[in-house]
Parts: C-alpha cells; structure tokens; sequence
C-alpha cells in the first residue's frame, strides 16, 4: 500500500444516561470537537513507536479483520490526542473508532459505518469491560445521539440550536471499571436515570422555540441526574463542594459526565 491515511475523531460529552444505558436507558451523548483523537500513517514516515495500548488495539483490530501482518511496521503509524484519559471524554472511545477506520481502510473495505461501529465496541470491550457502544457511536457520527442499546444511536437536533452547555475540568480523575463496579450495587437509580433523559431530549427538542422553558426542564434533568451520581457513590465531598462553587458563579445546573469520580462536569448557563 503506497497511500497513505489520516482519521481525526472528537472527544464526546453525555449530558444523561450514564450507567443505566447498559440497562436499557436512554442516554443523550454528543461530540465535542474542541478536543480530539488524530491518527495518521503512512510508510513515508519513521516515527516512534505507539504505546503498547496503541500497538494492542491496532493487533486486535486486525485479528477481527483476519488481516495477517505479522510485520506491521508500527513506526508509520502516528496517534496524537488532547483528549485527557480518565476524564469521560471518551479517550478510549476516540482510539477505538479511529482504529476501527484504520483497520478497515487497511483492508481495502468501503467505508461502512455499521461495521466500523462493530469492530470500535469490540476494541472498547478491551478497555471497560462490555462497552454499551455508545461512546464508539457518538464520536463516529460526530452528531448528537440518544442512544439505547436496543435501538444503536438516533441521530436527532439536527440543525437545531443547542443550549448554552460548558464543560469544567474537576481535575480528578477515575476509573470506568471502578466507577462500573459500584453502580452494579444500586441499580435501583436506572428508573431515575432513564427520566432525566427522557426530560432533557424533550427539552433540547424544543428549545428553539421555548428556550426559559426548556432550560427550566434541563435543570430538573440534571438535577436528577446528578441525583444518581450522588447516590451510586460517584461524587466525593470535595467534588461536591465543586459544584456548589459552580452553581454560586451563575450556572443553573451542574452534572458529572462520564463514569464519575472526577473527570468534568457539564455545567448549564442562561442562553441569553
């Protein structure tokens, strides 16, 4: 192969739905472009060697494939992120599809989204255990999704204008697996969890038209899902402490994003 490839995927943000959609709920997940995953190669280019994790992934990607090569130059091979690990922007996710792109473009395939989404969860099952394939979903479409495990990721707000969301670092970091491990032992918060989401998409849907009013049924959202959070033992007293600082400063609501235990918080201000 003579050509050479290059993928840029975003990072991704979810406002609800985190944990309980690997049960069945709704979660609305979008891409945040403003932080990103590039993969390049090329066999002009001697660079580094990737991680481990990096090399694993790209081995695994090619053994779902059966793409023999069993002297894959690695060094032509460039992944650079400012995507924070650990920090619920989907860092594993974003490798997961770029490789998944990669792979498939190795392979000579057409570009297929279904099983480019197919081989990204399966590499993301190597990262956090059985992955829900939402965060592979979101930051391949590069659009907003609500997503369920039954249904795959429904596009929707397309054109639609969206609230005034910000995101803060907390400046801690977690781990999915342990943030997975102790929702496990309360997930009576899924009901919960799944009407934050189905609140929030009904808000977003009408936002252009009546944004106080939608903001007003975005902060319920939030506020019940931050709610299960709190509850599933995901947010620390200092993390607290956090967001009632943030809500002081003007925002309307405050919610962890991601797994939990840090990462950031996705805040809500006035649009006007």
């Amino acid at each position: 192969m003579n050509s050479s490839f290059e993928t840029r995927v975003p990072a991704k943000w979810v406002l609800t739905g985190e944990h309980s959609v690997l049960r069945g709920a709704t979660a609305l997940a979008f891409p945040y472009p403003a932080l990103s995953l590039n993969l390049f190669y090329s066999k002009t280019i001697q660079g580094e060697l990737p991680s481990e994790s990096i090399q694993n992934t790209v081995k695994k990607a090619f053994a779902w494939l059966k793409i023999s090569e069993p002297h894959f130059n690695f060094r032509n091979l460039k992944v650079e992120s400012s995507i924070p690990m650990g920090s619920g922007l989907g860092s594993s996710a974003a490798l997961c599809v770029a490789v998944a792109r990669f792979a498939l473009w190795y392979r000579n395939a057409k570009s297929d989204l279904l099983e480019c989404l197919a081989l990204a969860t399966h590499l993301e099952d190597t990262f956090h255990g059985k992955s829900s394939g939402m965060d592979v979903t979101v930051v391949a479409t590069g659009e907003p999704i609500a997503y369920t495990r039954k249904n795959g990721g429904e596009r929707y707000l397309q054109g639609g204008k969206l609230p005034r969301f910000e995101l803060i670092d907390t400046g801690a970091r977690g781990k999915t697996k342990e943030c997975v491990a102790l929702v496990e032992k309360a997930e009576n918060l899924d009901a919960q969890m799944a009407r934050a989401s189905e609140i929030a998409r009904a808000a977003l849907l009408s936002f252009d038209e009546s944004p106080k009013e939608s903001e007003k049924q975005l902060i319920e959202a939030m506020k019940l899902g931050e709610s299960c959070f709190e509850s599933w033992g995901l947010v620390s007293p200092e993390l607290i402490k956090q967001k009632e600082r943030i809500l002081n400063e003007g925002a309307l609501a405050v919610k962890m994003t991601g797994a939990g235990l840090g990462g950031f918080w996705v805040a809500l201000y006035p649009s006007s």
